[in-house]
C-alpha cells in the first residue's frame, strides 16, 4: 500500500487515516532520529574540548551545560505525552526536528555560556518531542506485519547520526561552529522531508483500544499489569548504559593513552555498530522478545566489563565498542516494542514514559558514577555496571511475543 490515499479497515487507527508503506516512512524516520538523537543530543561530547577552549569555560561549567540537555529531553517527553492526543504525531515530530535545527544553530553561534546552554537545552529537547510520537505513527499507519521492522530501522537512526558526527568532528578539527551549522542544515532538510511524508494522518487522537479475549477494552491507565516491571527495567537500563556513553572515551584516553582522534574513531565505530540494531524486528519475529532481550543485555554486560578489563589489548576497545553499539540500539528497540505491545491503546503515553525513565536513569547515572569513582575508581564503576546488567537478565519481559500486533 502507498502512503497517499490508501485507507483500510485493518488500519490500527481511526477510519480515514492513510497507511504508510514502510519504504516511504523508514528513510525520513531514520533521518529525524539521526539528527535529534545522534547529532542534537549525543554530539556535544565530541566537540567539548574545542568548545571549552574557544569559549574559555571551565570543565565543571561544560559538564553543567551538558546536563541541561537531559533536562530539556525529560521536559519535552512529558509535554509530548500530554500533547500527542491533542496535536497529533506529525506536528510533534516536526516540532522536534525544528528544535534540533534551532538548538544546533544556537550552539554554532554561541559566544558565551548562556547562549551555549540555551542551544544545548533546545537541541536536547528535540528527540523528546519527535521520538515518542513516532511510535503512534507506526501503530496507526503501518500494517501489523511490518511494524517491528519499521520501528527497528527508525530506532537505528541514532547509529546513523553518531556515524555522521564522528567523521565530521575529525574533519572539522577546532572549527566546531562549522560542524554545528552543518548539523543544523541537515536537521532542516530532515524536518521538511518527514513533514511531507507524515501528511494525511487524520485527526489527532489515541489509537483505537485493543480488545482482550473477552472483547473488553484494555485499561488506558499507565499503571496496568506489567507496567511497573517495564518502568523499573527501563530506569535501570538508563543508569547502566549512561556510564559507557559518558565515560568510555575518557577511560580510554586516561587509562590507555588513546589519542583524541582515535577516541573519535572509537565513537564512530560505536555508531556504525549501532546500525546493526535495524535487524531487531527480524530478531523478535524469529526468537521472541524475551530471548532477544536476554541475549543483548548479556552483550551489554560483556561490552561494559570488557572495555576496562581488556583496554590494553590491541583492538579490544573497538570490539567492546562494536558490541556495545549494536546491543544498545537493539535493547532500546526492544524496550520500544515492549512498551508499544503493552500500551497498544496509548502508544505515545506508554512509549514516552519508558524513554522518559531511560533518560532519567541516564541523567542520574553519570552523577552517581562521578561521586563514587574517586573512592573506588572508574574501572570498578564499569565492572559494577556490567554486574548490574547481568542481574537484569532476570528481569526480562514477563510476556513473550514476536509481534507488536
Amino acid at each position: 500500500m502507498s502512503g497517499t490515499g490508501v485507507t483500510s479497515s485493518s488500519c490500527p487507527g481511526a477510519a480515514g487515516i492513510d497507511l504508510l508503506h514502510p519504504g516511504r516512512l523508514v528513510p525520513p524516520g531514520i533521518a529525524i532520529v539521526a539528527v535529534t538523537f545522534g547529532l542534537a543530543r549525543y554530539a556535544y561530547g565530541l566537540f567539548l574540548p574545542d568548545m571549552q577552549a574557544s569559549l574559555q569555560l571551565s570543565l565543571p561549567a561544560m559538564g553543567a551545560i551538558a546536563g541541561v540537555s537531559y533536562v530539556g529531553f525529560l521536559l519535552a517527553v512529558l509535554l509530548a505525552i500530554w500533547a500527542a492526543p491533542r496535536l497529533g504525531p506529525r506536528r510533534l515530530v516536526v516540532a522536534g526536528g525544528l528544535a534540533a535545527a534551532l538548538g544546533m544553530a544556537l550552539i554554532a553561534t554561541a559566544d558565551n555560556a548562556a547562549t551555549l546552554a540555551l542551544g544545548v537545552f533546545i537541541a536536547g529537547s528535540s528527540p523528546g518531542f519527535s521520538y515518542t510520537p513516532l511510535s503512534e505513527v507506526i501503530m496507526r499507519r503501518v500494517v501489523e506485519p511490518a511494524r517491528e521492522k519499521v520501528y527497528a530501522w527508525i530506532n537505528a537512526g541514532t547509529g546513523f547520526g553518531v556515524v555522521v558526527a564522528g567523521p565530521v568532528a575529525i574533519a572539522a578539527g577546532a572549527d566546531w561552529r562549522l560542524a554545528w551549522a552543518c548539523f543544523a542544515a541537515i536537521a532542516l532538510i530532515s524536518v521538511l522531508w518527514v513533514g511531507l511524508v507524515l501528511k494525511g494522518g487524520g485527526a489527532p487522537g489515541p489509537v483505537a483500544p485493543a480488545a482482550d479475549a473477552s472483547g473488553a477494552s484494555r485499561s488506558a491507565s499507565l499503571l496496568r499489569p506489567g507496567a511497573l516491571a517495564l518502568f523499573a527495567s527501563a530506569t535501570t537500563f538508563g543508569l547502566i548504559t549512561s556510564v559507557y556513553w559518558t565515560f568510555a572515551v575518557d577511560l580510554l584516553v586516561t587509562d590507555s593513552g588513546v589519542s583524541a582522534d582515535q577516541a573519535k574513531l572509537f565513537w564512530t565505530v560505536v555508531g556504525i555498530a549501532g546500525i546493526g540494531g535495524c535487524m531487531t524486528g527480524h530478531l523478535v519475529r524469529r526468537s521472541g522478545i524475551r530471548r532477544s532481550w536476554r541475549r543483548f543485555m548479556a552483550a551489554l554486560a560483556l561490552a561494559t566489563a570488557g572495555l576496562p578489563a581488556l583496554a590494553a589489548l590491541p583492538c579490544a576497545p573497538l570490539l567492546s565498542g562494536v558490541l556495545f553499539g549494536v546491543a544498545f540500539i537493539t535493547v532500546t528497540a526492544l524496550y520500544g516494542m515492549w512498551a508499544m505491545s503493552l500500551f497498544r491503546d496509548r502508544p505515545s503515553a506508554g512509549f514516552g514514559m519508558v524513554f522518559f525513565l531511560v533518560s532519567l536513569g541516564q541523567f542520574a547515572g553519570p552523577v552517581m558514577a562521578g561521586l563514587i569513582a574517586p573512592q573506588i575508581g572508574m574501572v570498578a564503576v564499569f565492572l559494577g555496571s556490567a554486574l548490574a546488567a547481568v542481574l537484569m537478565l532476570a528481569a526480562a519481559p514477563g510476556r513473550d511475543f514476536s509481534s507488536m500486533g
